[in-house]
């Protein structure tokens, strides 16, 4: 059997990002396919560890961002020399990078060998949005820009974000572009059912997972408002890097039914903390267009794990997800004027008559088309 090396380059500590954990996984699966990962090194106290032998993560220094920025310029450039090295010695079949800060490299070693390249991107970015960037990654973008010609295929998260992408850069091959959502692993239906939660519960739970929660940018404050007002209701909120206003806003509330988790969950413990709960809250602003047409991965994750969703009804991302078996499952809400005693008794309601769909949204289908399209290159 042929052996085919690809290298995956995240320049953000893979920890933050399922994505490319589960990306990294389901390629690994595939009979003879190694995967390097190279990425800087987790400033969380859980490490992703390789998954299999099949995998070998190369960290590098997270460059300090209490540091100067020159020294944050001189740090980043002797990480992607150390990256155009590395690859020099792998000579992969196949290249994937995540996002424009981790371009360059690749630019330099696709400038003297030709190999399959895809590049996906978590989130849509505006043109004006790359207008107010860091110097940093105003070169970064134009590296990444350079690469499109190059790319067998480019992906974003959802449709919408990728007719997005097409407007922004007409000369791009239509053919080039996908959709890859951020699905979870089929596996944890089993492992959250083993732990679910009592569906005749007194207490309704529920929960939030993610990181750096912004009160201005999310409804977090109507949120704890409903909570606070209705006894009936539970709030656990599990953010590995907690925003100080979020911290103090919690705090003076004195509520016993609201907890922050400040460590965060990682991320193949999730179906055993979601299973603990009935609803899984969605809250983001609609600021841009980046958080409309998004549908994040925490909307796939509460459902595989069967809780009941609501969120913000201007988030048009996630709509296109609301197939028929999920019309009761998937609930827009307007936080500002549907937070109340109604809200409580439709979510009380649907538990009461809760039925598990069939996992539809899972990793397994989505990532072993994009490895097919490279092996086939």
């Amino acid at each position: 059997m042929k052996k085919t090396k690809i290298a995956i380059f995240h320049y953000q500590p893979i920890e933050y990002y399922p994505p490319v954990l589960n990306l990294t996984e389901v390629f690994a699966a595939r009979e003879g396919v190694t995967i390097s990962l190279f990425t800087c090194k987790s400033y969380l106290n859980e490490v992703y560890k390789e998954p299999s032998q099949r995998v070998n993560i190369v960290r590098s220094a997270y460059p300090s961002a209490h540091k100067s920025s020159l020294h944050r310029l001189f740090a980043y450039g002797r990480l992607m020399a150390s990256w155009l090295v590395q690859l020099v010695k792998l000579k992969p079949d196949a290249i994937i990078y995540y996002e424009i800060l981790s371009a360059p490299a690749v630019w330099l070693y696709l400038q003297f060998l030709r190999v399959p390249l895809h590049i996906h991107y978590h989130e849509y970015l505006e043109p004006s949005f790359l207008k107010r960037v860091s110097f940093l990654s105003k070169v970064c973008f134009l590296f990444d820009r350079a690469l499109h010609k190059k790319a067998v295929s480019i992906s974003h998260t959802n449709a919408r974000r990728v007719a997005l992408f097409a407007q922004d850069f007409p000369s791009i091959d239509r053919k080039k572009l996908l959709e890859l959502p951020n699905f979870p692993p089929l596996h944890w239906r089993v492992a959250a059912n083993g732990e679910m939660v009592s569906s005749s519960a007194s207490t309704l739970k529920i929960v939030y997972v993610g990181s750096s929660l912004v009160p201005g940018n999310t409804f977090l404050i109507p949120l704890l408002e409903w909570v606070k007002q209705h006894p009936e209701l539970e709030l656990a909120i599990y953010d590995s890097r907690p925003n100080q206003a979020t911290v103090e806003i919690i705090r003076q509330l004195h509520s016993k039914r609201i907890t922050l988790i400040s460590n965060g969950v990682p991320y193949h413990q999730l179906p055993e903390v979601l299973s603990q709960y009935h609803v899984g809250v969605i809250m983001y602003k609609a600021v841009n267009k980046n958080y409309i047409h998004n549908a994040p991965n925490k909307l796939f994750e509460y459902l595989i794990c069967n809780l009941q969703v609501i969120f913000a009804e201007e988030m048009e991302g996630i709509y296109p997800y609301i197939l028929p078996e999920y019309r009761d499952k998937i609930i827009p809400v307007d936080f500002t004027t549907q937070l109340n005693v109604a809200l409580v008794k439709r979510l009380q309601q649907g538990r009461e008559h809760d039925a598990q769909a069939e996992p539809v949204y899972t990793r397994e289908g989505v990532y072993s088309l994009l490895l097919n399209r490279l092996l086939s290159w």
